[in-house]
């Protein structure tokens, strides 16, 4: 065994004892390791990750070597750490069964892990060349009875609706897996595995065994999310108005220059900021209400304008033809600044307008919106990359994926006479489109549905090129 250790360093000394007692709940095993950054896999949850550390490679080539390819995964304490220490890892994590693995260029690997169940670390057997774990198998446990546990499920599972609702993060295939599940825990598991929470408290939800508190944690964390939307929507729709209405006003003044050039009609701009200029010199009003009335007059487009922007923040009073006071509405003022968005643009270009500093404004929003599509509707949270030339073929993929989307998206609505077809809905129809193998190892699709072959109509496609495509 010596020999071979020193020919091949995956192999380990203590992989020489079979787990111990089993491997069943409440007993004992020895399996590689591998730390996450910033995630966790619950039981019951399938999805991929890319591992791109020496150390993780190593256990999991170990674990690849053993029929069952089991490995214990669990989060870091800090992320940031390359090199985790065991008192760096969070003590409980998941044993997973590895179901895919693929090498990626640049020496990632990419897994596909089932996760099977709750362990508890006991000690780090080894930490090089990778680290080997003596786990706890942690037991499944409920503290109610069965219709206590049933209004639980039931509760969770409406408010979890609701919630993904309110996101639009939570894809209906997964609300669709959730629909007549009658297992507790693996309800639970799926549920905790979508939720958009810190990592910190996925770990409570992954540490908590019993499986009626698990779901009354989950609750409290899905109300307080719900309640952070519904402020999140406040503020979208109060500043969504704000910017409808100064279009609005945009739209129509420009409007208004427009027909009256179409008619010849004479511009009484100029004269009547003349007119204003000239009364303000001879009220003799001081320097900086000049400076002032000046800048207001580069934005009059009529006298309905004038009237309505001094009138409605100022009080004016003419005692004789050469005075004249005036005083600021504060009421007015106060109301109109509370309705106002701030936002500060950091520049070495002292010379911008404001028309120019809006527009960049614009722009960066337009990009934020794009990123929020990248992000929220097709999936693409964390990167989880080690590799720039990873990093630059899941962009590249993601990019193509969200023309392929706003494509789709454009198509539906100039093509779709009912308001109710959605994205969501066109995928879910698709999705329903079969196929039979026949013995011979032709595939044929079966009989396509109306509201189908109108879907393909609208992407220039029919039933014989998908049946073209299945051949």
């Amino acid at each position: 065994m010596l020999e071979e250790r020193r020919k091949n360093p995956l192999v380990s000394p203590s992989l020489d004892y079979p787990p111990e007692d089993g491997g069943g709940v409440g007993r004992t095993m020895i399996m590689p390791m591998v730390p996450l950054r910033d995630m966790l896999v619950f039981p019951s949850m399938i999805t991929h990750l890319d591992v791109g550390r020496d150390r993780s490679i190593n256990a999991i080539d170990r674990a690849m070597l053993r029929d069952e390819h089991l490995l214990f995964l669990a989060m870091q304490k800090d992320a940031h750490k390359s090199e985790p220490r065991p008192e760096d890892i969070y003590p409980v994590g998941t044993v997973v069964q590895i179901r895919q693995l693929l090498k990626l260029p640049g020496g990632t690997v990419r897994l596909l892990v089932e996760g099977l169940s709750r362990a508890v670390l006991d000690v780090c057997i080894e930490q090089q060349p990778f680290l080997m774990a003596r786990l706890t198998m942690l037991p499944k446990t409920q503290s109610v009875g069965e219709l206590e546990m049933t209004a639980l499920m039931r509760t969770l599972g409406n408010c979890f609706e609701e919630y993904a609702r309110a996101s639009h993060k939570i894809s209906p295939e997964a609300l669709a897996a959730l629909e007549g599940m009658d297992d507790p825990e693996r309800f639970a598991d799926l549920i905790a595995a979508q939720m958009y929470i810190r990592s910190d408290e996925k770990q409570q939800l992954l540490a908590e065994t019993c499986v009626n508190k698990r779901m009354e944690l989950m609750l409290g964390f899905l109300y307080r999310e719900m309640e952070i939307l519904k402020l999140e929507h406040g503020i979208t729709e109060r500043v969504r108005q704000q910017i409808e209405q100064h279009q609005k006003e945009y739209y129509l003044r420009e409007q208004i220059k427009a027909i009256q050039q179409e008619l010849g009609e004479k511009d009484e701009r100029a004269a009547e900021a003349a007119e204003l200029r000239l009364k303000a010199k001879e009220a003799a009003c001081p320097d900086f209400i000049l400076e002032k009335l000046d800048k207001e007059l580069e934005t009059i487009n009529n006298k309905k304008y004038v009237t309505q922007r001094f009138t409605e923040y100022f009080t004016i009073k003419e005692h004789s033809k050469n005075k004249i006071t005036y005083n600021l509405i504060g009421d007015k003022v106060d109301e109109q600044v509370s309705r106002c968005g701030y936002f500060i643009l950091l520049t070495n270009k002292p010379t911008l307008k404001s028309i120019d500093i809006l527009e960049i404004y614009r722009n960066k929003d337009v990009i934020e919106k794009n990123f929020d599509q990248f992000k929220n509707e097709l999936d693409f949270k964390r990167l989880k990359t080690h590799h720039i030339s990873t990093t630059e073929g899941k962009m590249f993929v993601g990019f193509l994926a969200l023309i392929l989307r706003c494509y789709m998206l454009q198509t539906i609505k100039n093509k779709s006479e009912k308001d109710t077809m959605t994205f969501e809905k066109v995928m879910l129809e698709l999705k329903k489109i079969n196929s039979i193998s026949l013995s011979n190892g032709q595939e044929i699709l079966t009989t396509l549905t109306k509201t189908q072959k109108e879907i393909l109509a609208w992407f220039r496609t029919n039933e014989k090129n998908l049946q073209t495509y299945k051949n």
